[in-house]
């Protein structure tokens, strides 16, 4: 078996924490697949800059494009329901 790889691995991942970040909003059209989300940001990744007043790390909005997706299946669209942070965000 081929050993997975890890998205750090592919340009612009690394020094970010895909675990770490929150997705905003998924987007799936015909043909491409968009996911924006608050990406958490390490101190070794270019967009780095000092978290901000209450924030606990440096998170900056950032939106990953599948912008050829031959065939996408998603099921149980309608269990998924947002996450409401202590803001009320």
């Amino acid at each position: 078996m081929a050993e997975p790889i890890h998205y750090t691995s592919f340009p612009g991942f690394d020094g970010t924490s895909l675990e770490d970040s929150f997705v905003l909003e998924i987007q799936a059209t015909p043909s491409r697949l968009n996911i924006t989300l608050d990406l958490m940001i390490g101190w070794a990744h270019p967009s780095y800059r000092d978290p901000l007043e209450g924030e606990v790390a440096c998170f900056r909005k950032a939106v990953i494009e599948f912008p050829a997706v031959r065939e996408l299946t998603w099921t149980r669209q309608s269990i998924i329901r947002p996450a409401v942070d202590a803001s009320g965000e």
